[in-house]
């Protein structure tokens, strides 16, 4: 008898503690505001203010793409925090990112995507972000540097072997790559 309701009792809490992991599905990290601080030129830098609520650290994984006025995708590399990006509370900070030299004059979208894992569940079944979307002007100035973006191929810096995987599917402004 004492080993059945001990083992009812352990079997009870293992699926509790499991329903809870699976319905804590709540956004650690809410932006309240984001903005570009200037137009960019093209082969320049892009300045972002952003005033966020951190209500708890975990492991973030941030998906980044530039749109230009022509509807060109530029893949930035993702950025990755281990135990989340900075301390709980609310924060205002700024980012400084590359556009693409190819990037054409005009109105831009810089778009970014979170993925978050704060317990064990979230290995499987990440918690996702609302896509963040920051409007702002790519100016005509160009620079002549080489590109470190691949436009509409992979999220790392230009390598002869890099290529869109096989059987990826193409966006409506979406220019197939060799």
């Amino acid at each position: 008898m004492l080993w059945r309701t001990s083992t009812y009792a352990a079997v009870c809490l293992a699926f509790g503690w499991l329903g809870w992991q699976v319905s804590d599905r709540s956004v650690p990290v809410v932006v309240a505001a984001a903005k570009a601080e200037a137009p960019a030129p093209a082969g320049g830098l892009l300045r972002i203010s952003y005033r966020l609520q951190r209500n708890r650290q975990c492991e973030t994984v941030v998906d980044r793409a530039i749109f230009d006025a022509a509807g060109t995708r530029f893949i930035l590399p993702p950025l990755e925090f281990l135990t989340g990006a900075g301390p709980v509370g609310e924060e205002v900070y700024f980012v400084n990112l590359p556009v693409p030299p190819e990037a054409v004059p005009g109105p831009a979208i810089y778009r970014t995507t979170s993925r978050f894992v704060c317990n064990l569940t979230n290995r499987l079944w990440p918690i996702t972000g609302e896509p963040r979307e920051v409007q702002f002007v790519v100016s005509g100035g160009r620079t002549s540097a080489a590109s470190p973006f691949v436009a509409d191929s992979c999220s790392v810096r230009v390598r002869a072997h890099c290529r869109r995987p096989s059987g990826a599917r193409l966006g409506l402004n979406d220019k197939p790559t060799e």
